[in-house]
This record gives C-alpha cells, sequence and structure tokens, in this order.
C-alpha cells in the first residue's frame, strides 16, 4: 500500500497510526465489523470477504455497472468482467485520495488510450446515476437468488439424510 500510494500524506499517516500489521489481522478486523459478536477465523474472514464482492455466483456488477465503474475511475476492464478486482478498489482509493486533496484531475485510461479524468463529487440524487432494471434482470436476480438457496438446502440435507435412501425427490 505504502509503495502505490508513496507521498500521499493523509495515507502514510493513516497506516502510521493503524495497529494491525498483517493481511491476517485486517481481514480478521474486517470480519469482526461485518459480522460482530461471532468468532474470527482468519480463513472465515477471507470466505466472507471472497463472497461478498469477488464471487460472480454472489456479486454482480452487470455490464452497466462495469462500464460506469471503468468510465468512472479511468479503468480498461472488459464489460464482461462483473465482480470487482483489485485494480478496481486501488483506482477508487486513488480517486478518493485525488478528491480529499482537491485536485480536479486525474490520469487514467479508456479503450487503451491514456486521458485526463475530471474529478467531482456525485450527486446520488441526479437521474443520471440511476437507472431502471430491466424485467429480464430483475428475474434473473430473483432466479439466482432462489437457485443458491435450494443449493443450500440441498447440500444441508445431503449431508443429514442417509446416503443409500437418497433420491433427488427427497432432497428438493
Amino acid at each position: 500500500i505504502l509503495e502505490e500510494f508513496k507521498g500521499v500524506a493523509s495515507i502514510e499517516l493513516t497506516l502510521e497510526k493503524d495497529s494491525i500489521l498483517t493481511k491476517e489481522e485486517a481481514l480478521k478486523d474486517i470480519y469482526r465489523k461485518l459480522r460482530p459478536g461471532e468468532q474470527v477465523a482468519a480463513e472465515a474472514a477471507r470466505a466472507l470477504l471472497d463472497n461478498f464482492y469477488f464471487n460472480p455466483k454472489r456479486y454482480d456488477l452487470a455490464k452497466v455497472g462495469r462500464y460506469k465503474i471503468n468510465r468512472k475511475l479511468g479503468i480498461d476492464k472488459q464489460l464482461t468482467d462483473s465482480v470487482l478486482t483489485v485494480e478496481d478498489i486501488l483506482a477508487t482509493i486513488k480517486y478518493l485520495v485525488s478528491l480529499h486533496a482537491n485536485e480536479t484531475k486525474m490520469n487514467g485510461t479508456r479503450d487503451g488510450k491514456a486521458v485526463e479524468l475530471r474529478l467531482d463529487v456525485d450527486d446520488i440524487d441526479h437521474f443520471g446515476n440511476r437507472r431502471i432494471r430491466a424485467v429480464g434482470e430483475l428475474i434473473q436476480n430473483q432466479v439466482r437468488t432462489g437457485l443458491s438457496r435450494m443449493e443450500r438446502v440441498v447440500r444441508e440435507r445431503m449431508t443429514t439424510q442417509d446416503i443409500e435412501a437418497i433420491t433427488p425427490q427427497t432432497l428438493i
């Protein structure tokens, strides 16, 4: 992180004050904040973060979301990349640091060419930042949710039922 944001005083001061020094400690700290009161295991924390943001089964930017991120942050990712990447997160932090420093422009890329991006704070109420989801997309999301629930139920039943007596009808 220090290499990526060398010379940015706010990041350097934040990292100086931060008591968390390892990746494992950071994962556990994030897990504690997302799921307070639960036991913390490094693997559980990693799985939670991966499922939240990097698992295509549970997180989907869709083409519109990827397009908006690419355009806003000056990233050149395929529109079919529907999950967040480390590059997205770093570009977001760079954008926020530049905004905090009252800068008006930032370097980025579009269509493989270097461009200067204008920095501004988004108005969340502006209709340009809203979109209407198509019926197909809404149905797709509901079917995905239903199938993932059914998958979880089937897995549970497979572990509790007798292996000899299992049939597809008893699992569903």
